[in-house]
């Protein structure tokens, strides 16, 4: 069993993620994504109690791979068939965990934007790009934007501190989600998209519905 410790861990590698130290083989496991930090919970592994085959993946960039054991024998058929049965299960559990955790961010997203009070139009982020708060509130000093899906239910949210770094909040969904901005969105005559909340031509336009399409690789 610890022989398919190490291969394991190398194909991991090989697709740009750090693989935990401790493997337990038949537990479901979350470590870091891809260039993210150790508090960062997007990549996961699963490697078979048998040894012979695992998956893994990284919810922040979409990525979702399966490792099979190398050996002289080649596989049987029952073999081959038990192993598609066993990554179908890994793939169905991996969906499920990621699903739990973007309800739980979800949940945190709600409760901070509730409690969040609005935007000042001095903070040093909006004088600096020459724009007003719009939609933003503010939360322990962070510009706090809402991120949400087509149907207007919230999913996560963008913190963007004094110094203009920013964050999104851990574990929510972005794939298919927008930041409105300002404006309806009941029957909007035009929709404008842009890639930053600070890159669009403010002070020019004044769309009736604006959104900022959050990246799909943060979180």
């Amino acid at each position: 069993m610890n022989g398919a410790l190490s291969p394991f861990k190398d194909a991991i590698r090989a697709a740009g993620l750090e693989p935990p130290p401790h493997i337990e083989p038949g537990k479901f496991h979350r470590f870091p994504g891809v260039d993210k930090s150790n508090g960062n919970t997007a990549g996961w592994c699963l490697l078979f109690e048998d040894g012979l085959g695992g998956c893994f993946g990284d919810w922040s960039s979409g990525l979702s791979e399966t490792w099979q054991a190398k050996r002289d024998k080649p596989y049987s058929r029952a073999e081959r068939e038990t192993f598609s049965c066993r990554v179908e299960a890994a793939k169905k559990q991996a969906e499920a965990v990621r699903r739990t955790r973007q309800a739980e961010a979800a949940n945190r997203a709600a409760m901070i934007w509730n409690a969040a009070t609005s935007a000042p139009a001095n903070h040093s982020y909006l004088i600096r790009k020459h724009i007003q708060p719009h939609s933003a509130r503010l939360h322990r000093g962070a510009l706090t934007l809402p991120v949400k899906d087509f149907t207007g239910r919230l999913t996560s949210l963008q913190f963007i501190a004094a110094d203009s770094s920013k964050r999104l909040l851990a574990g929510g969904r972005k794939r298919g989600c927008v930041i409105p901005v300002s404006g309806g969105t009941t029957h909007p005559v035009r929709v404008v998209i842009y890639e930053g909340w600070a890159t669009g031509p403010w002070p020019r336009m004044n769309p009736p519905c604006w959104f900022w399409l959050p990246s799909m690789r943060a979180t």
